[in-house]
């Protein structure tokens, strides 16, 4: 070995052996002291300040010097498009977190943005509205695109995920196709679902992929002339963040309303009824109450509200013999054809149809019977009187009475009264006079079946129907 090499190991051999055998420096929070003078302080306060400014500029540079991207996230906002109503979910793609890894080898649109974990995620619209075509069946289709560090497409080419939707307020469920697999360079390998919708709207979307769930709110764009077709019985309160009115409030809520807008009514279309028209030539037809629509507020009867079709050209379902169905109609006030005779501010004037319900058989009411009422005895003899100050006998034979809803007790009544309205129902069969008889001659006396009706609580009259026949008195 060279001398000078071998000095140069004895020198550095020698100063570790020195460095090793003294004590360990002091911390810099023990010698340090703040300087007095306030020259020394300006001067300290420069040198750290000077320090902040270089780490901050070196902060800002990334890998090589360059620019460092910037980490403020921008909050997505829904697009217009979306009612306030509709609580979309909006995500950001700005760091991705645990999805990161599985996107680098994608290269998503700029609609779309990841939601979700590595166990399960989907792509969602940015702006939260999704655009859709029209589907066979005439509602709106989309695909929807799922992931999941625990699937394989190799060892799973049909991917084994359900994937379902629930619109809000309409009481609509929708269960997806079965999932197929692709790859593609924007989308990378996904699994997909499509779905058809029978309507846009607020819809919320749940995917489930072995143990995992994920569920996201979107606005599904949709035809505005197109009904929105529900497998429900009953009306909804609300469709897309507007309410719908009921029949009984609707005159007053039109009145309230600027000339040109609409509102929602939801209401019961049952089987056509004969009208008897004397004025049917007195306004054109579009205007007279016998071409109306006639709208119930609940599946039996109820007050009648007559909905005028006006210019439209809207076609309503024909109700069949024994079945209702729920609608919810698009109407306005103020209609420039309305005849001056009117209450032209609160006249239902047809738009559209905004909801169309399932047709069906009424149901029957589910109410209870309310906790005062008067006794069946007092109903009997409350009928009684009625049908004798109607040229009834006094003495008529009691068939039958029975409280219950009217329209399980007298299913078939025509009149306007409301189905749960609870009633007596008194069977009578009495002696009555044959109307008309001739002149000089004795009137024969006839037996009549009468059907009177009372409020249950109050005990008043409601209404009283008669059948006459030629069988004999009972025995």
């Amino acid at each position: 070995m060279p001398d000078d090499d071998r000095l140069d190991r004895l020198l550095v051999e020698a100063g570790e052996r020195w460095r090793a055998g003294q004590s360990r420096a002091p911390r810099l929070a023990d010698v340090w002291r703040a300087p007095t003078h306030r020259s020394g302080l300006r001067l300290t306060s420069l040198l750290l300040a000077v320090g902040l400014v270089v780490l901050l500029g070196v902060a800002a540079l990334g890998p090589g010097g360059s620019p460092a991207p910037s980490t403020s996230v921008v909050r997505p906002s829904p697009s217009p498009s979306v009612p306030t109503s509709c609580f979309v979910t909006l995500r950001s793609d700005a760091g991705a977190g645990p999805l990161a890894s599985q996107l680098a080898s994608m290269s998503l649109p700029g609609s779309l943005v990841p939601y979700g974990q590595p166990a399960l995620w989907a792509t969602i619209p940015r702006s939260g509205s999704w655009p859709s075509s029209t589907s066979t069946s005439g509602g709106r289709f989309i695909r929807t695109f799922w992931y999941s560090d625990r699937w394989s497409i190799t060892d799973e080419p049909s991917p084994s995920i359900s994937v379902s939707a629930g619109r809000f307020g309409g009481g609509q469920s929708v269960t997806g196709s079965a999932a197929v697999s692709a790859r593609s360079r924007e989308l990378g390998t996904s699994m997909i679902v499509s779905l058809d919708l029978p309507s846009g709207g607020c819809w919320q979307i749940t995917g489930t992929y072995r143990d995992q769930s994920l569920s996201y709110v979107v606005w599904i764009d949709r035809d505005q002339a197109s009904p929105i077709l529900s497998g429900s019985t009953t009306l909804p309160s609300e469709l897309d963040g507007v309410p719908v009115t009921t029949t009984t409030d609707a005159p007053a809520v039109l009145a309230a309303t600027s000339p040109g807008e609409s509102i929602l009514v939801g209401g019961f279309l049952r089987p056509p009824v004969v009208m008897f028209c004397p004025m049917m030539q007195t306004f054109p037809d579009i205007w007279n109450v016998c071409s109306a629509v006639r709208v119930y507020p609940d599946p039996w009867v109820g007050d009648v509200l007559p909905v005028y079709l006006g210019a439209s050209n809207v076609s309503l379902p024909t109700i069949p013999d024994g079945q209702v169905e729920p609608v919810v109609l698009r109407v306005h006030s103020r209609d420039a054809g309305c005849p001056s005779t009117y209450d032209c501010a609160s006249l239902p004037v047809l738009d559209g149809l905004a909801w169309i319900g399932r047709l069906g058989p009424p149901p029957a009411p589910t109410n209870t019977a309310p906790p005062d009422g008067i006794s069946q005895a007092d109903a009997i003899r409350d009928a009684i009187g009625i049908s004798f100050n109607n040229g009834g006998s006094l003495d008529p034979q009691v068939v039958s009475a029975v409280a219950g809803p009217y329209a399980v007790v007298q299913s078939e009544g025509g009149a306007t009264i409301p189905g749960d309205r609870w009633v007596w129902l008194v069977t009578l069969r009495v002696q009555v006079t044959a109307p008309d008889c001739p002149a000089g001659n004795p009137c024969p006396i006839e037996w009549a079946t009468r059907a009177v009706i009372l409020d249950y609580v109050e005990g008043s009259f409601v209404i009283m129907s008669t059948s006459t026949g030629s069988s004999p008195a009972p025995s």
